[in-house]
């Protein structure tokens, strides 16, 4: 299949328009209508429906054109790449952070590499389930996620950077809102219990199982919205105690005293053991780990080093 005629649909479908996708294309009606019809003959099958309002792609034509846009993405990128190239930046450092990390350093750390020269620093976002795979399979350079993961870690090196635990946080409205009392955990079972990314199985062990009533609610991907809801409602949730009164300014009245066992959530900067191989990867190691470091010094700590 050619992929140019992949990417020709794909612009198609994204205009609803054959006429329109031509302007865009730079190209005649005609002739992007010829290649149309050459891209039917090969596929054995109409890619495209005709309506009163422009056209639509068949079920054919729709997974085909996924795949035009993603050869369109693709060439994009390799257009990107030549010009940073010829702009001077020699290679592309590829890193990885979780939800909870990104919203907690990126803003300094970013600002710590603004410098940074002879390299382009992409980084990208998501849970560290999705993120592991990718440092394995050499997609990413290296990953700041927790450092207890359960999953396959092979052949991978981590440095633990920032000390944190797990405490129960809740919200303003909540009756137990600046309680000074040490609680127990039964006391909080009829209480509104949500999951957040960093306490939804992934990276330690959960409550969960101690709730008298099962959360109904979970968020996942991102930090803002648990946030916003600690500021506003009653909700119980577990939570990374020393980022969430940095980065988030929780008032430390939302922390709960209960008689849970202490659960770590320290951040690790995870590796290839090759890094050293590709010098501008491992000299922007060296600057993240030390920016951790930093954080982790300047931070306080409200105790947990003591434990």
């Amino acid at each position: 299949m050619d992929p140019k005629l992949l990417g020709y649909l794909a612009v198609v479908v994204q205009f609803g328009s054959i006429s329109r996708a031509a302007e865009r294309l730079f190209m005649t009606q005609p002739t992007l209508t010829r290649a149309l019809k050459v891209l039917e003959a090969k596929a054995g099958g109409p890619v495209l429906l005709r309506t009163r309002y422009g056209v639509k792609p068949t079920p054919l034509g729709t997974r085909l054109a996924d795949v035009g846009e993603r050869i369109l993405k693709e060439a994009d990128y390799g257009s990107d790449v030549v010009r940073q190239w010829r702009e001077g930046f020699q290679d592309e450092v590829r890193i990885g952070a979780g939800p909870f990390v990104e919203f907690a350093v990126m803003e300094s750390l970013v600002d710590d590499l603004l410098n940074e020269t002879g390299c382009v620093t992409h980084f990208k976002i998501g849970s560290a389930s999705a993120l592991l795979p990718e440092l394995q399979k050499g997609t990413l350079d290296f990953l700041l996620a927790p450092r207890y993961l359960e999953f396959d870690q092979a052949p991978l090196a981590r440095e633990t950077l920032f000390e944190d635990e797990i405490r129960i946080f809740v919200g303003v409205t909540n009756r137990f809102y600046g309680c000074k009392r040490v609680l127990e955990l039964d006391e909080l079972a009829d209480e509104h219990w949500i999951l957040s990314g960093v306490s939804a199985g992934f990276f330690e062990q959960s409550l969960a199982d101690s709730y008298a009533k099962a959360p109904h609610m979970v968020f996942t991907g991102a930090i803002i919205s648990v946030v916003r809801l600690l500021r506003t409602s009653n909700i119980v949730v577990q939570l990374p105690m020393r980022f969430m009164l940095h980065a988030a300014g929780i008032d430390p009245r939302a922390i709960l005293k209960v008689q849970i066992p202490t659960i770590r959530r320290d951040i690790a900067l995870w590796r290839d053991p090759e890094i050293e191989m590709r010098p501008d990867v491992a000299r922007l190691y060296a600057h993240v780990k030390a920016h951790l470091l930093q954080q982790n010094q300047t931070i306080p700590d409200y105790g947990i080093r003591s434990h």
